[in-house]
């Protein structure tokens, strides 16, 4: 099966998967099955989001991306307007 899986990467999506791609492939997708949240983090170019892209098109799921940076904040994620509804949720239950 990984055989046919690397065919098809290098025929639909012209990546060559080197043996650190191959290997961050291979954990990903046993985090995937295994139902393990996962967090990469690296160097620019380093691959991470090629990596999650393959393996969603090998799935055939729908891939959201979030760069993240020193300076992001939880309002990044879900948006200042949820975080003021709980924050009054919160003040009207004291």
């Amino acid at each position: 099966m990984y055989m046919y899986m690397y065919i098809y990467i290098y025929i639909y999506f012209s990546v060559l998967l080197t043996k650190s791609m191959q290997r961050l492939y291979f954990l990903v997708e046993r985090c995937y099955n295994l139902r393990e949240p996962v967090l990469l983090v690296g160097e620019t170019g380093g691959g991470k989001t090629t990596v999650c892209q393959l393996l969603s098109a090998c799935l055939q799921l729908k891939l959201h991306t979030l760069n993240c940076h020193q300076y992001t904040e939880t309002s990044d994620f879900i948006g200042v307007s949820f975080l003021m509804l709980c924050r009054l949720i919160i003040l009207q239950e004291l």
